[in-house]
């Protein structure tokens, strides 16, 4: 299920595209793009072609179980979030009815709250189904722990981060391992995380010199990504 760095160069090296490692919030903003006013209702669709496309899409052990982790509670939410609307909207129409004498009627959507739901988790699912793990090792942990206590980005005081400076370390690990071998394809740290980790045009100190020594980039938004992937 979860492959060894070796495995894994040896894969990306093979296929010869451009890799992008993505973090959980990632994922999960699949199902979140439904109703969080921050994400561009495009996300899912945007997301396929980042899938389909000409890209090697992989991630961390620690990703994989944060996202089975956490999405029955982001479905529920969803869950809550659409009904909400739904009853809303119902509201807004049985007035307009009412004070124009006309019979606009609403009583699919209730339907189609339950059927986006069902697609959008099983698009996310889908990365987890087809997408690389690498397998996390002693020595991520023990880098992600001396990140922690030294405050260092995307940890900081107050706030350990020790998971998402797991996943940094993996995909840091990777990135050097894949340029060791003299891998010339774009390599993108892809996450919405900005509080923790920055944003595309100013990463957090020091990611930007990690990010830097290894020809990488920090990517935010999909929209930036599919842009900057010519996807």
């Amino acid at each position: 299920m979860f492959l060894s760095l070796e495995n894994a160069v040896e894969n990306i090296l093979t296929i010869n595209q451009a890799v992008i490692f993505f973090d959980t919030c990632t994922l999960l903003n699949v199902v979140n793009s439904s109703h969080d006013k921050n994400l561009p209702s495009s996300y899912a669709s945007n997301f396929i072609k980042l899938l389909d496309g000409h890209t090697i899409c992989i991630s961390s052990q620690t990703v994989y179980e944060e996202w089975f982790d956490n999405i029955d509670n982001v479905s529920k939410t969803m869950s809550k979030e659409s009904h909400n609307l739904v009853q809303r909207v119902h509201q807004f129409t049985h007035t307009y009815n009412s004070i124009n004498a006309t019979d606009i009627q609403f009583d699919e959507l209730h339907l189609l709250e339950s059927e986006l739901n069902i697609q959008l988790q099983s698009l996310s699912k889908r990365f987890i189904n087809e997408a690389i793990f690498l397998q996390r090792t002693d020595s991520h942990i023990v880098r992600a722990s001396h990140r922690v206590r030294a405050y260092q980005a995307p940890s900081k005081k107050g706030k350990s981060e020790l998971k998402d400076c797991e996943i940094f370390e993996s995909f840091l690990e990777l990135a050097q391992s894949l340029r060791n071998n003299n891998f010339d394809k774009d390599i993108v740290f892809f996450t919405a995380n900005k509080d923790d980790f920055g944003t595309h045009e100013k990463p957090k100190t020091p990611l930007d010199v990690e990010l830097s020594s290894v020809n990488a980039y920090l990517i935010n938004r999909i929209n930036h990504l599919l842009h900057h992937l010519n996807l």
